[in-house]
């Protein structure tokens, strides 16, 4: 249930993640013959204060892209593990006006309700009607994977394309991008939308950024964590283009985005590849409404159950059936007790890391 997930990840490794999967872990160096990857790309870290954007920096125009997308085999995508869903101190159901987080403690601000994206149907001419194979399908929906800093363990998260002019960029939760405080950059960050069982419908979408916020680095942890703490847990990557020189939201669309705390009782719409619902192989869906989490940076919600493999995935308002689209209002990143899972709430820190991704999207 959900209180052993945060056993399981503090048992596993000092890394974001981590669970059982067979007999162990899924390692970087396992038994199957692998194609050699070039040393880990070093990180060129840029600080503007609240926002850390860490840049792959590698030789040559697309070396690391090619080296990441080659790793993640089909093989490899089945057996990562899935990256657990960390555990809060927050109380649904039970307001506390002081869990309000504010910029100077380094958390992110509640923000106004506002609208930072409209969903988009993919542009590419390349690509025909998008047919689901899961009732409510989405194909800007898709699975995280990735290495841990060390390249010990393979995990998997799941996380959204937002529309951005770049047409670049996935949102997904803090904790998916980097381990927290004392930790470091996930490797080999890799973004496959519409995943289904091993295969790549849509394509394969490596990052050349990784963006969170200085909060969630110097303060998050494998949990149980603070409200406030939970609250900065989002991340983004900007993912490069695909061999055709076609970008993510071409290809796939995007959702949109608002920003600001949703009123409890919204009906909304959780999205990701849990382990626990149809074994994280395919996306699973579930409606359900928003419930007051007892802190205003964070919202929750009761009846889905996501375990690992659910970090990251979108709660979305407004969902359309028919194109797999709608409006982002925050994504899956921790549980409180059995029942809930949570989100933190996307706030004017999360305004100006999407505004930040989508710039080194189109630098």
């Amino acid at each position: 249930m959900m209180m052993q997930i945060g056993a399981r990840w503090a048992l596993a490794s000092a890394v974001v993640a981590a669970c059982l999967l067979g007999g162990g872990p899924a390692t970087a160096a396992g038994s199957a013959p692998r194609p050699a990857l070039p040393p880990p790309a070093a990180r060129g870290e840029a600080s503007s204060g609240d926002i850390v954007d860490a840049t792959v920096e590698s030789p040559g125009e697309t070396a690391s892209d090619v080296s990441s997308t080659e790793y993640w085999t089909p093989e490899r995508m089945r057996t990562a593990i899935e990256a657990p869903v960390p555990t809060s101190l927050s109380d649904p159901g039970h307001p506390d006006a002081s869990g309000v987080p504010d910029e100077e403690s380094g958390s992110a601000a509640v923000a106004r309700m506002e609208t930072l994206a409209q969903p988009a149907a993919p542009t590419s001419a390349a690509v025909g009607p998008q047919a689901f194979e899961e009732p409510r399908g989405s194909a800007v929906v898709g699975r995280v994977f990735y290495t841990d800093p060390g390249e010990v363990h393979r995990y998997a998260c799941s996380g959204v394309a937002i529309n951005t002019p770049s047409g670049r960029v996935v949102m997904t939760a803090g904790h998916c991008v980097h381990t927290g405080q004392g930790g470091g950059w996930q490797r080999h960050w890799e973004f496959v939308p519409g995943y289904v069982d091993g295969r790549a419908p849509f394509g394969h979408f490596p990052e050349k950024h990784l963006l969170t916020s200085t909060a969630w680095i110097t303060k998050g942890s494998e949990g149980p964590i603070p409200s406030d703490v939970a609250a900065t847990d989002i991340g983004f990557a900007v993912t490069a283009p695909d061999p055709a020189g076609r970008s993510l939201g071409s290809i796939v669309g995007g959702d949109g985005l608002t920003i600001g705390a949703a009123p409890s009782g919204l009906p909304i719409e959780l999205l990701a590849y849990p382990v626990n619902r149809l074994g994280g192989a395919r996306l699973s869906a579930c409606r359900t409404s928003t419930v007051d989490s007892g802190h205003a940076g964070v919202m929750a919600a009761e009846g889905c159950g996501f375990e690992g493999g659910g970090s990251g995935g979108p709660w979305v308002d407004r969902f359309d059936a028919k194109t797999g689209r709608g409006f982002v209002r925050g994504v899956t990143s921790g549980s409180a007790g059995e029942v809930y899972l949570e989100a933190a709430v996307p706030s004017e820190l999360t305004k100006r890391m999407l505004a930040q991704a989508d710039r080194d999207g189109r630098g």
